[in-house]
């Protein structure tokens, strides 16, 4: 297991920024601590999330969930052109239910993960969608270049929650046409049926493979060809993501949440922890 697998770093609530650049070489397979939004604008790309291969075309929007492993699909020396945006968590969680309480901004991110990541946005869509996000850079390039705009960080993130909103809502009121996935069935049965049961301590090879009626060598392959990881580094990933999920949302006794994600042992469980987040459990909660 490595822990450089998580790219990325978000300091800031939110951080956005326009890349039109040919790739050098593949990106390996990774996830990330917040949740992405991608904008394709151009080029010759796809997009990998969780097991599912989608094929981009400009106008194409990517949500990808924090925790969900993911790698776009660019031919070297293709150019590939697109706004990427990141958000936290935690600044969505905030802003969510303060006037409702089904005011909740990770929606559309909820969405992505059980329907269909990549979505395409209509010419209707559109302008609502990418007019707060002109705003988000024009008053942060203000700001940063010491222009004094009257409250222009504050405009900002006001301008970027508007962004949210509109995404939310063309979601909701299907203005967006989902991407099929071209995916292997049988991987991506797997792949859910172990998100679904982490706490189970019998997540193992021979188990799965037998769930998936195929041999366990035969599994194993598929599902790294597949993801671009192996089996038991996914699953245990996976688990160490969930704890510090409830270590920083519950209260559960750290010793309770080592068990809940499907751990035997204690000590096994806080050296993964400590390995891939560099923090113990406890400093974690």
């Amino acid at each position: 297991m490595k822990s450089e697998v998580k790219r990325g770093y978000l300091l800031e609530d939110f951080r956005l920024f326009r890349l039109k650049t040919a790739m050098s070489g593949e990106i390996e397979p990774h996830y990330h601590d917040f949740h992405k939004v991608l904008l394709f604008e151009g080029g010759d790309a796809g997009y990998i999330i969780e097991g599912r291969k989608f094929n981009l075309t400009p106008g194409d929007i990517v949500l990808v969930s924090a925790g969900d492993v993911h790698c776009p699909v660019v031919a070297a020396g293709k150019p590939y052109e697109r706004t990427v945006i990141y958000i936290s968590p935690q600044f969505l969680k905030h802003f969510s239910g303060i006037t409702d309480n089904t005011d909740n901004l990770q929606h559309c991110f909820d969405i992505a993960k059980n329907k269909g990541s990549v979505l395409h946005i209509n010419g209707r869509v559109r302008p609502f969608l990418l007019s707060p996000l002109e705003t988000v850079i024009s008053e942060t390039d203000n700001y940063n270049n010491n222009k004094n705009a009257f409250a222009g960080r504050l405009m900002a993130k006001a301008a970027f929650i508007q962004f949210v909103i509109a995404l939310n809502r063309a979601i909701i009121y299907h203005d967006l046409r989902e991407e099929r996935a071209k995916t292997d069935p049988k991987i991506e049965k797997l792949i859910a049926h172990i998100n679904a049961n982490l706490q189970d301590a019998d997540l193992t090879a021979d188990a799965l493979a037998k769930n998936a009626f195929l041999s366990r060598w035969h599994l194993m392959r598929k599902f790294k060809a597949v993801t671009g990881y192996s089996l038991h580094r996914y699953i245990t990933e996976k688990r160490l993501l969930k704890a510090r999920q409830l270590l920083t949302d519950s209260d559960a006794p750290i010793t309770e949440v080592c068990y809940m994600c499907g751990f035997n042992d204690y000590s096994t469980f806080a050296r993964a922890f400590k390995k891939l987040f560099n923090r113990s459990p406890k400093n974690m909660r």
